[in-house]
């Protein structure tokens, strides 16, 4: 659904007179791609990374902006946009300024210490900060999954410590029958800790352990050492576990030698034990499963802050009832923060804490505007694979959560959704499977010792792009948060989309007064705070009024205002009203 739009109708955006360089990052060595080179633009601070390909795209201003590109254990390179206009490669060379040999001690106790030191920086203040999270999934090399999402990270030192959601999009392709999705995969960048043990999460890593431990389950080694453009002595140290392969990370590690803090760090497995995500299908089978990940960090005149996180894996399924059939699943997933200058202002909704991120992005209607022109920050490919994939996938958000779409060993996933207002009405369902076009269902009869909770919120988002600024809203009825105990009749039909109505002649109200302060943030918060006052009221008496419906008196007053506003006639529509025709006469 399209809603009213503030500063800009949505037909009548002013395109930017902004255009784009674009290349590729190459290793001057060996000749390879590069990937997740961070890109910045000085001239109008924007930024990118290169993606798996080592691709790039980055918006400039004219051809004389300046370009930053910068890699851990690389040579930082400037280019000026308008020299990748007929030279689109760029090439970055290894950190020359290489410092003696790296086998200086027999004894290398000093990197136990290095390592060990590391873990009494890690507490700092928590900064909250613009993020981009992107993730691809193939099936036997096919493309199955895209994820994209823009958060407000919360980062403290080197952790990931929450992730709120802005914006966000999904698409999916069958393979096998099977939808393969990472319902929770963001969560793994948080829950993973550099500096503690992760449980049943995530195999042990060298800096979870005291150096006497550290000793015993790791082998240290100096891969080497050099001085960087800010002339700190950076120590590269390769670790690497002494047994039990498939619950320690290996991996290598590069900290300033003067401060002790981290800059990079590298943990792979193979054939893990203990990984992060768990199998949906109970009839299916994991083996095989390598992790990646790589996280980097900057140094500020605050202390340590993360830059990204890079987290691949790949795994085999053994996917029918004798589990003789395999394919081959690989997930690339990065995290990257963007701003911590700024913040995006987050949409008005409450979003339960277990849901999904599949789930929170489908309490909203698909924002194609800000996915096409959003450039802050963006990981392009080169032949625009990723919106290739969006519009040709078999499922998008937008379709998702349609249950009676999804691939036959997946649709227990998506028995509930969020379901938008429109003239179409909702009915309390146990069978979730009519094909009733003209109806939407809703789950019933979850068990409280409540009789009912019926959960519906007005979603409201404020958009801000380089010259466009608009406010998109919703009417949502809550799937997670909803019950209904007892028996479900045409009266319990009626009473649902009348209280359904009733919020979203709210939220009608609320965006014709949002359009009287135009960009006033502040003014737009406090007119949906006293919105949500005055609507929780009314809601309030209409509940206890109509009695769940029970009270047809009080159901036909309702039903007049509903009519007066909406146009709509509940009680006709479900063949109670007898004298129908007089509501909507009068």
């Amino acid at each position: 659904m399209l809603l009213p739009v503030v500063g800009h109708s949505q037909t009548d955006f002013i395109q930017s007179n902004e255009t784009f360089v674009q290349g590729t990052v190459m290793h001057l060595k060996d000749n390879q791609p590069m990937p997740f080179v961070r890109i910045y633009n000085k001239t109008n601070h924007t930024g990118t990374i290169s993606n798996y390909d080592g691709f790039f795209k980055v918006d400039i201003t004219s051809d004389k902006d300046t370009l930053l590109f910068t890699f851990m254990g690389y040579e930082n390179h400037t280019v000026i946009a308008g020299e990748l206009i007929n030279n689109t490669v760029v090439f970055m060379s290894e950190q020359s300024k290489y410092l003696g040999t790296v086998n200086i001690l027999a004894d290398n106790s000093f990197l136990y210490d290095l390592i060990e030191g590391c873990s009494s920086l890690r507490r700092a203040e928590t900064k909250i900060a613009k993020t981009y999270f992107g993730l691809e999934t193939f099936v036997d090399d096919k493309q199955v999954e895209l994820l994209e999402c823009y958060y407000n990270g919360f980062y403290t030192g080197y952790e990931v410590t929450g992730l709120e959601l802005k914006k966000g999009r999904s698409a999916l392709n069958v393979a096998n029958d099977i939808l393969f999705l990472s319902l929770d995969i963001s969560k793994a960048f948080y829950k993973h800790k550099l500096f503690e043990w992760n449980g049943d999460l995530f195999p042990h890593s060298p800096f979870e352990f005291r150096k006497r431990k550290l000793k015993k389950v790791y082998d240290l080694t100096l891969a080497s050492k050099y001085r960087d453009e800010q002339l700190r002595t950076i120590y590269v140290i390769q670790f690497d576990t002494k047994s039990n392969p498939e619950i320690y990370f290996d991996g290598k590690v590069w900290i300033d030698s003067l401060s002790n803090q981290i800059l990079k760090v590298e943990l792979e497995i193979d054939n893990a034990k203990t990984y992060p995500f768990s199998d949906n299908w109970s009839q299916y089978a994991y083996e095989n499963i390598n992790m990646r990940i790589t996280k980097t960090f900057e140094q500020t005149v605050n202390g340590i802050v993360l830059n990204a996180v890079y987290f691949d894996y790949d795994l085999n399924y053994k996917i029918n009832q004798k589990l003789t059939e395999t394919v081959s699943r690989s997930t690339r997933s990065v995290l990257q923060v963007f701003d911590y200058d700024d913040v995006f202002v987050l949409p008005f909704f409450y979003y339960p804490t277990s849901v999904s991120d599949y789930r929170k992005i489908s309490a909203a209607t698909y924002d194609s505007y800000f996915w096409k022109n959003y450039s802050e920050f963006r990981l392009n490919n080169e032949d625009k694979r990723n919106e290739e994939f969006f519009h040709t996938a078999d499922f998008t958000s937008e379709s998702l959560f349609n249950t009676r779409r999804i691939a036959k060993k997946s649709s227990h996933i998506f028995e509930s959704e969020y379901v938008f207002w429109d003239e179409k009405r909702i009915f309390f369902a146990k069978n979730l499977g009519d094909n009733n076009s003209n109806v939407q269902y809703v789950k019933a009869g979850m068990p409280t010792t409540l009789n009912y909770n019926l959960d519906v919120q007005i979603y409201v988002d404020i958009v801000e792009l380089t010259d466009t600024f608009y406010v998109r809203s919703e009417t949502v009825f809550n799937p997670f948060e909803t019950y209904y105990n007892g028996i479900v009749t045409e009266k319990t039909h009626v009473f649902i989309n009348t209280y359904f109505d009733l919020i979203e002649i709210h939220r009608r109200i609320l965006m014709e007064e949002i359009a009287e302060v135009g960009q006033d943030i502040a003014a737009i918060q406090a007119l949906y705070n006293s919105r949500m006052e005055i609507m929780a009221y009314e809601s309030d008496k209409y509940l206890k009024e109509v009695n769940r419906g029970e009270d047809e008196v009080a159901m036909e007053e309702w039903n007049a205002f509903i009519w007066e506003k909406l146009k709509i006639n509940n009680l006709k529509i479900f063949s109670l009203d007898v004298e129908a025709e007089d509501v909507e006469h009068d």
